[in-house]
């Protein structure tokens, strides 16, 4: 699991990853920009995480049903989480 690491794209920009899923034995995660300082940004997007050749590859996900099953599906999960830690009633 990659959560809470930062990584920075060939672009220059960083990202922290929140949260990692997959859907069809594809692996996704939730990230957030983050500004030079390391600060986080109101902006969050979702990359597919792709291993080639030995390296980790960031694809941003721009498919708007592929970010509507990842948004259902991590909403699930914390929900789940939620009430297991005693959150939901």
């Amino acid at each position: 699991m990659m959560e809470d690491v930062i990584i920075t794209l060939n672009n220059g920009y960083s990202y922290k990853i929140l949260v990692e899923t997959s859907i069809d034995d594809k692996r996704y995660c939730f990230a957030v920009l983050l500004t030079q300082y390391e600060q986080e940004t109101e902006e969050y997007v979702f990359f597919e995480m792709i291993t080639r050749d030995g390296k980790e590859i960031m694809k941003l996900v721009e498919d708007k049903s592929t970010k509507e099953q990842l948004l259902v599906l991590l909403t699930s999960q914390y929900c789940e989480l939620a009430e297991t830690l005693g959150g939901v009633q």
